[in-house]
């Protein structure tokens, strides 16, 4: 949808030949069309079937102005200097590189929460009793990284952590009390996703929320930070995907907010010889450099494919001005630090942190030895039943997840655990209290696969370094 202000200022300068989307009208994605795998169609009541773009450029207002026609203005932002835009033209990107003033335009294209190796959905008869909330005893991941010691010093209280994905479960008792909707928003514009507004269709947003903050209150799981607050942010679709333009427009949202720390569980590998790629990563870049300059630590999911991040880029982990998180877990329910053999590495990764584990056979298929070996957290009762990825998700509160998506909310609970303690700290001063205190692993010093090593919150919280 439009921001109106942001079609007032546009509309003061003159479109010439730019149409504004009115906030009523719909838009409806069709689907994966023949010109590019990686882009989607528009269809916009009354107009030719379009493609969204994105612009990067050093006056968005005068290059908005010069657009060629059928030009549909989506977003301005003027901070950064990107323009995203709907256009018919086949030619768009040709003739807008020719406007003064435009570094770059490239076709918009997908990215993916980062696909999990397996889920299965919580079953009574895997329900584990306890004092406190029922579920926690399961959650090995918060065993690992002292979650219970740490919360002596902080339970996070007051830290605005945005989890830029898939939506929440605003009805699961475990997160609704941490959630702050009036803050967040949905930026996708397509599909049931758009009508949905915050719901988490798929579950996978839900699942990062509730490891970073589900609440203490007795019942399901807890977060590594139960009093923190989360603001959700829908970039990502029913079917775990969305586009680098939506992405951005999630981090845009996400400053406005006004968080502290900003969840991305998302990427997709790029190209570094493809020029469109290179475009689209630099948008993300400035978007992601404006939160750094404004204090805001970006904390990205290294990847699922088991490759080296210095030969295969992913975004938005390699742009920089990020901190990086591979993944550990146990097989088998042995050894819990293990590097898990699914996670990228290299240039990058700052840190590990539990994102669960699984076995390998001699044709190289990941099998499951204990589903004890997932990770734990929230899930959505509102979920479409689907197969993503060959791996079948449904509606359930719980579900047990795997994934360098679940290893980064452990790092960015824990460094809401640290601002609450330490509210006076500066980004360089936050990062170095989680590097620094992090339980060195693998090669002394930083290696490849856990950067400085897993993160530890009880050591985060305890001193400063």
């Amino acid at each position: 949808m439009v921001n109106k202000s942001i079609a007032l200022s546009l509309a003061l300068v003159g479109l010439a030949g730019c149409a504004l989307l009115p906030p009523s009208q719909p838009i409806a994605r069709t689907g994966i069309t023949s010109v590019t795998q990686k882009a989607h169609v528009y269809k916009i009541a009354g107009l030719p079937d379009a493609f969204k773009y994105l612009i990067d450029c050093s006056d968005p207002n005068a290059v908005a102005a010069k657009l060629p026609k059928e030009t549909t203005i989506l977003s301005a932002d003027n901070e950064n200097g990107i323009l995203i835009v709907l256009s018919s033209d086949p030619d768009f990107v040709e003739k807008t590189e020719k406007i003064d003033g435009v570094n770059g335009a490239a076709l918009d294209q997908r990215f993916q929460t980062i696909p999990p190796m397996v889920a299965r959905p919580l079953v009574k008869t895997k329900r584990i009793q306890s004092a406190t909330d029922e579920l926690f005893p399961a959650q090995w991941g918060m065993r690992q990284i002292q979650a219970e010691k740490a919360w002596e010093y902080s339970k996070g209280k007051g830290v605005r952590v945005a989890v830029i994905d898939t939506g929440v479960d605003f009805n699961n008792p475990d997160l609704a009390p941490n959630l702050d909707l009036k803050s967040g928003g949905n930026v996708i514009d397509y599909g049931p996703d758009q009508a949905a507004g915050l719901m988490d269709l798929m579950g996978h947003g839900s699942h990062v929320a509730g490891i970073i903050a589900a609440a203490k209150n007795g019942f399901g799981v807890v977060g590594v930070a139960p009093k923190a607050v989360i603001v959700p942010i829908k970039a990502a679709t029913w079917d775990g995907g969305g586009t680098v333009g939506d992405a951005i427009a999630g981090i845009r949202l996400a400053l406005r907010a006004k968080v502290d720390i900003i969840n991305l569980s998302l990427g997709f590998t790029y190209d570094q010889s493809d020029p469109a790629e290179r475009k689209l990563a630099n948008a993300l870049k400035k978007v992601i450099h404006r939160a750094a300059s404004l204090g805001v630590l970006v904390v990205c999911a290294s990847g699922n494919e088991a490759t080296d991040l210095g030969q295969t880029p992913m975004l938005p982990v390699s742009v920089g001005d990020t901190l990086g998180v591979s993944a550990t877990g146990p097989v088998n329910q042995q050894d819990f630090d293990a590097f898990a053999l699914y996670s990228n590495y290299g240039k990058g990764v700052d840190l590990a942190a539990p994102g669960g584990n699984v076995a390998f056979d001699a044709s190289g298929t990941p099998t499951l030895a204990d589903i004890s070996d997932l990770v734990l957290s929230t899930w959505s009762s509102s979920a479409i039943e689907q197969t993503f990825f060959g791996i079948p998700l449904s509606p359930a509160p719980h579900m047990y997840m795997i994934g360098t998506s679940m290893a980064a909310p452990h790092v960015a609970g824990t460094a809401a655990l640290v601002l609450a303690r330490f509210p006076y700290l500066s980004l360089p001063q936050l990062r170095h209290q989680l590097l620094e205190t992090a339980d060195d692993l693998g090669p002394s010093g930083k290696d490849a696969f856990f950067g400085n090593g897993r993160v530890n919150a009880y050591q985060a919280v305890r001193s400063l370094k």
